[in-house]
């Protein structure tokens, strides 16, 4: 998937007005994400997006932030500067669109790294 598709489809399931709103929604879900991941999975993950998409799930980082669902809906409520419901709605459009642009296998592997009230909400999306 291209990343102008990706974007695309977050911004139709997430009903958002324009494309660079789809690009904040999307950086800020899958910056979080990267953040709950081990070092080798989001490098595996990042393998498996669009190019320009890459480097926001490869980013350095020191430890994995430990995070379940409210924490993790919060978190990006926080970089988007809005509140948790639309934080929750946006979480899972880019969770849906992520999940139909890389590969079943490479979606195991992250939802066994997530808590359980989080991988439900990935697995639901």
């Amino acid at each position: 998937m291209k990343k102008d598709e990706f974007i695309k489809n977050v911004q139709e399931k997430a009903q958002l007005p324009n494309k660079e709103e789809a690009v904040w929604v999307t950086d800020a879900v899958l910056k979080t994400l990267s953040e709950r991941l081990t070092e080798n999975e989001a490098f595996d993950l990042a393998s498996q997006l669009p190019q320009e998409l890459k480097g926001i799930v490869e980013g350095a980082k020191e430890k994995i932030i430990k995070m379940n669902r409210k924490e993790f809906v919060e978190r990006v409520a926080e970089l988007l500067k809005t509140d948790a419901t639309e934080a929750e709605r946006y979480t899972s459009a880019t969770f849906s669109v992520l999940k139909s642009a890389i590969q079943p296998g490479e979606i195991k592997d992250v939802l066994a790294q997530l808590p359980n009230d989080l991988a439900a909400m990935m697995a639901r999306a």
